[in-house]
């Protein structure tokens, strides 16, 4: 990749979907799907358009459950 410069995009998947992808210490880890663990953090626009949507956070959900919505 010498001399590339990567897109945002790719950035932003090397920071989540891959490391979900190398720590598969439990199975189901790096989906969802119903039953498997999951933890997300659900934004109101793409991060791969505007970086500043990573600022405004919808809900978090940890393990399968809501520890953060924002007040609507």
């Amino acid at each position: 990749m010498a001399g590339l410069t990567p897109s945002f995009p790719d950035v932003l998947s090397a920071l989540t979907t891959a490391p979900a992808r190398r720590l598969t210490a439990e199975a189901g880890a790096g989906r969802v799907a119903v039953g498997s663990p999951a933890d997300l953090v659900a934004l109101e626009r793409d991060p791969a358009t505007d970086i500043r949507a990573l600022a405004d956070v919808r809900y978090t959900i940890r393990r399968g459950r809501i520890i953060y919505e924002r007040a609507r």
